[in-house]
């Protein structure tokens, strides 16, 4: 398997730094890909398995709990 060079991650780091999400997206689509999601149970799990801090899941959360947010 090839490894990263050092100047990837320098370049990496030099895009998504200022981010911020540290990431692609914004809040508009992350409530627009919930929009997407049908059926869900009261009380849904969150699996972030993305890049970046998790941005989207903590803008999305508030709308997945009939009472607010726990955890």
């Amino acid at each position: 398997m090839n490894e990263l060079s050092p100047r990837f991650w320098e370049v990496f780091f030099e895009v998504y730094e200022d981010l911020p999400r540290q990431g692609p997206g914004n809040r508009a689509c992350a409530a627009r890909a919930l929009g997407f999601c049908r059926d869900l149970p009261d009380y849904p799990e969150i699996l972030d398995l993305g890049c970046g801090v998790g941005g989207q899941t903590f803008q999305i959360r508030p709308g997945l709990s009939k009472h607010g947010n726990t955890g």
